[in-house]
């Protein structure tokens, strides 16, 4: 069952969470709202690793591990639903229904475990090693540790590590390593 604060909503399952979100545009105006849905999942021991404890008491999707926008879940391209004085209200609500009955309940659905998501996610990058930011492949390596894949998430983070020439990266990568107890420099490497 998920619970709701202004736009945003949170369903708390075993070992992760799902967080729903209704995201207006910058740019809405008396002539035309426009909005998209966001999903995400949350997997509370990434979070804690990266942005330590407490963990907040209603996630948000930004604050999730695995992000998605409606029109990624339906064909990968962006999608906006569009309010202006010439729309049926009737067309977009059926629209809505239709795309959260086809795509997002779905994807609710299949996601299983919360190690079922972080495989999923590990194994993504095994198949393409730069997708995503580089924050993102750290919490992906995180919750890989955390749920028992130290292996893969081991193998992450010191290819994070070697193939950053970013300062901060570096040390955000030091701190993540040193929390969840991975060496980074082999003695007498």
């Amino acid at each position: 069952m998920f619970k709701k604060r202004a736009r945003n909503f949170y369903c708390l399952r075993q070992h992760y969470g799902i967080c729903f979100n209704i995201q207006s545009s910058l740019y809405n105006s008396q002539e035309e709202i426009r909005f998209t849905f966001n999903v995400g999942i949350f997997i509370p021991p990434a979070y804690e690793v990266f942005y330590g404890p407490p963990l907040p008491v209603f996630p948000k999707e930004y604050d999730c591990l695995v992000r998605n926008r409606i029109g990624c879940l339906m064909n990968g391209k962006d999608k906006w639903y569009s309010l202006t004085d010439c729309s049926s209200i009737e067309v977009t609500k059926n629209e809505i229904h239709s795309d959260l009955n086809n795509y997002f309940i779905p994807f609710i659905k299949d996601i299983g475990t919360a190690k079922d998501v972080i495989e999923r996610e590990v194994f993504k990058l095994r198949k393409n090693p730069n997708s995503g930011d580089g924050v993102y492949r750290l919490q992906v390596a995180t919750a890989a540790i955390k749920v028992g894949g130290i292996e893969d998430g081991v193998k992450i983070i010191k290819r994070e590590y070697a193939n950053s020439d970013n300062d901060s990266f570096k040390k955000l990568t030091r701190n993540i390593a040193e929390k969840l107890g991975v060496e980074l420099i082999v003695e007498g490497a």
